[in-house]
């Protein structure tokens, strides 16, 4: 009888996890505010979904450009163990060392995708000034201008998947930067890599960052106030402006 009792509780609190996760994609703001405010609660070390609400709450940055939510998101993570915030924080610089690596490939699709289209329309207009016989040509230039509209979609739908990148770039180097802010006053994170990473436009205040190694990576536009960089190593990082 305690043993299915103690197996019913452990299904209840399943249940609710999994709802709450739920309401984490909700349309309205509120929900996702609550729902990241109540998966918090699962975070105490040594339970059973300690690990995974935390995953969760990482993984959340690749979707959620809302930064009222985000912060609800940022007080639930602070919950969590001291020696854990490294491990933590290296998961969030994968995140954006991704979008950084993918925006890169994406940029270059794009400027291939604009080529191919001003080449079509080119060709567009060749064809209209071309003296030929009229069938074909009527049928050239549908194919032609057929050939212009595929291209131009193709570049506005690179366009726009570059645009909603950049802003979850931002959004994970401004969370990435407000988190290390309540950690690093405390103790410094040490021996941290930042690795084809962006923290442009962010404002980096009263952070420890010792002993760290910057390469290949950007803090371009940045505010950076009484922030300790002793020890770290910089290769191929750009502070720009």
């Amino acid at each position: 009888a305690y043993f299915q009792y103690r197996q019913s509780v452990r299904q209840d609190l399943d249940n609710d996890f999994r709802a709450v996760i739920g309401k984490l994609s909700a349309e309205n703001r509120e929900e996702r505010m609550a729902a990241a405010s109540s998966i918090g609660t699962f975070i105490v070390k040594g339970e059973a979904y300690y690990d995974e609400a935390t995953d969760i709450f990482i993984n959340r940055l690749s979707i959620e450009l809302d930064y009222n939510v985000l912060n609800a998101v940022r007080g639930s993570l602070l919950k969590i163990e001291d020696p854990e915030y490294k491990r933590v924080i290296e998961k969030i610089l994968d995140i954006d060392r991704n979008i950084f690596t993918q925006e890169y490939v994406l940029k270059k699709w794009l400027n291939e995708a604009e080529k191919s289209w001003e080449q079509s329309k080119k060709d567009y207009s060749d064809l209209e000034n071309e003296e030929s016989n009229p069938d074909l040509k009527k049928v050239t230039l549908e194919n032609t201008k057929k050939l212009v509209s595929e291209y131009h979609n193709t570049y506005l739908n690179l366009k726009k998947d570059i645009d909603e990148l950049s802003k979850h770039r931002q959004v994970a180097a401004d969370f990435l930067t407000s988190l290390f802010s309540k950690v690093t006053r405390l103790a410094p994170i040490k021996n941290l890599e930042f690795y084809y990473n962006s923290l442009n436009y962010v404002t980096m205040s009263e952070l420890n960052l010792i002993n760290s190694v910057f390469q290949s990576s950007a803090l371009s536009s940045s505010n950076i106030i009484n922030t300790n960089f002793n020890g770290s190593t910089m290769i191929d990082t750009t502070f720009a402006y």
